[in-house]
This record gives C-alpha cells, sequence and structure tokens, in this order.
C-alpha cells in the first residue's frame, strides 16, 4: 500500500481507495462518511477525491443526501469505479464487468431474470433500493419466490424444500 498526499484517503487494495472521515456532532449525523474508490492513477484519484469532498460538505450541510458523481474517463478508456448505491448501480457494475470478459448474452439474461424476479418479489424497484437496505428479509423474500416458481406442467422449478414461514 502506497502513502498518497490526499487527507481521508486511504488506499485498500490495488487501485481501490477509501474516503473515511468522521462526521461533525453539529452536522446531526454520527458516524463516519465512507466511500470506495477504484482509480488507476493519483491523477484520476484526485478527480474523483474533489466530487467525495464535495458530497462530504453536502452531507454536513445538510443539503444533499446523495450526490451522482460521473466518474472521469482515464486515458485508456476505462471509467473510475465508485462503489454502488443501489442494487441498479451494482447491476449496471455486475454488467460492465461480464461484458469485459466477453459473457454478455448469458450474464444479461440471467440477471435480467433475477432481477425482475427480486422486484417483484421484494416490490421495490433496483433504482430505489439501496444497497445499506439489502438485510435478511428481502432475502428471505426472494428466496421465497424463486422457491414457489412453478413450470407450465405444474412442477416446480426449485429442487429445494418449500419455504416454511
Amino acid at each position: 500500500m502506497r502513502k498518497n498526499c490526499l487527507p481521508h484517503i486511504k488506499q485498500i487494495g490495488k487501485d481501490w481507495y477509501e474516503f473515511r472521515k468522521r462526521m461533525p456532532k453539529d452536522s446531526g449525523h454520527t458516524g463516519e462518511f465512507k466511500r470506495r474508490i477504484r482509480a488507476k492513477d493519483m491523477a484520476a484519484l484526485a478527480q474523483v477525491y474533489a466530487g467525495v469532498l464535495n458530497e462530504y460538505e453536502g452531507v454536513c450541510a445538510g443539503g444533499i443526501t446523495r450526490l451522482k458523481i460521473k466518474p472521469p474517463t482515464l486515458p485508456f478508456g476505462k471509467e473510475v469505479l465508485i462503489s454502488p448505491k443501489t442494487l441498479a448501480d451494482a447491476a449496471e457494475l455486475y454488467l460492465t464487468d461480464r461484458l469485459e470478459k466477453s459473457r454478455v448474452v448469458a450474464g444479461t439474461r440471467a440477471l435480467n431474470r433475477v432481477r425482475a424476479i427480486m422486484e417483484k418479489a421484494t416490490g421495490i424497484p433496483f433504482e430505489r433500493f439501496p444497497l445499506s437496505d439489502l438485510r435478511r428479509e428481502p432475502a428471505r423474500v426472494t428466496r421465497d419466490a424463486l422457491s414457489s416458481r412453478v413450470k407450465d406442467n405444474g412442477e416446480r422449478i426449485s429442487a429445494g424444500k418449500p419455504a416454511i414461514h
């Protein structure tokens, strides 16, 4: 891990950094403000850092809850990745990773199928489902929805045991 010159930034892995700063007591928030950032070089990190610092200041001031940060494009065409905030962001990040690995069709179909089942089961669209709310209950509801699905001939799709309520 190399030392960098930006305050509140710690390198946590190859090309991964974490911004951590304690919330001021007078802001009404408790704990720390954290964001994970992926950047290939210090110039890209500095650009994203400026946006994260603005988001932190906005949250402290009470005017902003979340700020969409447009990641800069690096010279070789890749974007700097910022940790996902919603399930839709996570799904997009997953598809981007799958597209890089040339598993376009199978990965997209599977994700879209699971996404539709999960949205129907929980009643919350991916765009409005924060990752911080992803707990055991939505997972149980989705599992139950998956295990109760049936084929056209009446057999269950899942070979597992039925969900017990």
